[in-house]
């Protein structure tokens, strides 16, 4: 008599499956976030930036965070929606 399925492994291998389509949805939804967020760069300097300049702000705008940077480029700062439970906030790069 062949012995029967664990339900156990059964509902395992179901989870890990879908945890490999859901990290090939989110892999995809990070690729067409990049181009969105690429495209919004370009738009914003055009030719005013190289690409590594471009780089170089980014970098430098996410060590300080939203608020320092543009305080410190002297734009006003609007107001923005609190971060989701879980996100980086700026307060979180200012103790980095």
């Amino acid at each position: 008599m062949p012995a029967k399925k664990s339900p156990g492994f059964a509902a395992l291998a179901q989870l890990q499956s879908e945890r490999a389509a859901l990290d090939a949805r989110e892999r995809e939804a990070r690729a067409l976030a990049a181009c969105e967020l690429g495209e919004a760069v370009l738009d914003a300097v055009g030719a005013a930036f190289s690409p590594a300049e471009v780089v170089s702000l980014m970098k430098a705008a996410g060590e300080r965070g939203y608020a320092a940077t543009m305080a410190a480029l002297g734009a006003p700062s609007p107001s923005r929606p609190k971060p989701e439970k879980g996100a980086v906030s700026d307060a979180t790069h200012a103790a980095q």
